[in-house]
């Protein structure tokens, strides 16, 4: 006769089981916003990809010396609205580019500054100036951010969704 000591355990007692579903939830729950604030920074790069028509523009503008009423604006054609990015605008006389996100992506805006290696701001391109050589180095400001150069406000974007070169 056989005993039911003597049987070997199958399967799972319901307290492993339990323990099991615990562990996995508090995991899930330290993973989450670690992966929510990882999307939202995902959405926030593609608009630095977007603005990358306007540095582009503005770097051209400065390095060719043109002299022209729209100032770093000239040719610059703002790409639409998207899901993740609400637009991007150039100031004229400082080359100076925000782009804004939409809720989903952080809702605030990020600043991209450019400047010459010395962290002297580019000149007025609606007077005359000379074109300099060299490249055009840019800084990417959030919330928390300090500008190199005088009188540039940082952008809105929270610095937690914001790229590791823009905090």
């Amino acid at each position: 006769m056989l005993n039911s000591s003597s049987l070997p355990s199958r399967g799972f007692t319901l307290i492993e089981l339990l323990t099991v579903v615990a562990i996995v939830g508090i995991l899930a729950s330290l993973a989450l916003p670690s992966f929510t604030r990882y999307a939202i920074r995902t959405r926030v790069v593609e608009g630095l990809v977007v603005a990358g028509t306007a540095k582009t523009r503005v770097a051209e503008v400065f390095q060719a010396g043109q002299v022209t009423p729209a100032g770093y604006v000239a040719a610059f054609v703002p790409p639409p609205p998207t899901t993740n990015v609400a637009g991007v605008a150039v100031n004229p006389t400082t080359g100076v580019i925000t782009m804004t996100t939409t809720a989903q992506a952080g809702g605030g805006s990020l600043v991209l500054s450019p400047y010459t290696g010395a962290g002297v701001g580019l000149p007025n391109p609606t007077a005359p100036f000379t074109p300099q050589a060299g490249v055009v180095v840019w800084q990417c400001m959030s919330l928390s951010s300090t500008s190199i150069v005088t009188g540039v406000p940082a952008g809105t974007l929270a610095s937690r969704f914001a790229p590791p070169e823009c905090r």
